[in-house]
């Protein structure tokens, strides 16, 4: 299964090399795609020194529309059968791919969301931000009759053919 990071990318000067090179140092990635939503810091600057290199490919937004608009446009050029979501701000690390591919992989699903709250280390959480996320949760699986732990997870993988 040929596997596609989609980065969404807005004002990201700081970190962009950073994501880009942890994601490659995964060394399980066929395509990176990154999505620039219409950068003014100079993040647009960066990315021209990785356009066409080392599987990496980069779409320009004239303007800024947001990280949906983004994520879209990533699943639309994305080439490959297995997409995940990586945001540009380096606070999800992408040594978790592996373990986020395999239900997948291994036929047991064809979506997976990470989590920040099953028991790992992570980056702080304001209180009343994580609150609203329980509650926000829990009406969510109440909807969808489901048992997901963090509903505004960053990382999403799925099937390419999910969502075209």
């Amino acid at each position: 299964m040929k596997k596609t990071v989609i980065i969404p990318a807005y004002n990201e000067k700081d970190t962009i090399d950073e994501i880009i090179k942890r994601v490659q140092e995964t060394n399980i990635i066929d395509e990176i795609l990154i999505v620039d939503d219409g950068s003014t810091d100079g993040t647009r600057e960066i990315l021209k020194n990785y356009q066409d290199k080392n599987g990496i490919r980069v779409v320009l937004h004239d303007k800024n529309s947001g990280k949906g608009a983004s994520v879209r446009t990533g699943i639309k050029e994305a080439t490959g059968d297995l997409l995940i979501i990586q945001d540009a701000d380096l606070e999800y690390n992408p040594e978790e791919y592996p373990k986020l591919f395999k239900p997948v992989e291994d036929g047991m699903a064809d979506v997976v969301y990470g989590s920040r709250f099953l028991g790992q280390a992570r980056r702080p959480i304001l209180f009343w931000n994580m609150v609203a996320n329980k509650i926000l949760t829990f009406v969510t699986n109440i909807l969808y009759n489901n048992i997901l732990s963090d509903m505004e997870t960053g990382y999403k993988v799925f099937k390419r053919d999910m969502v075209i």
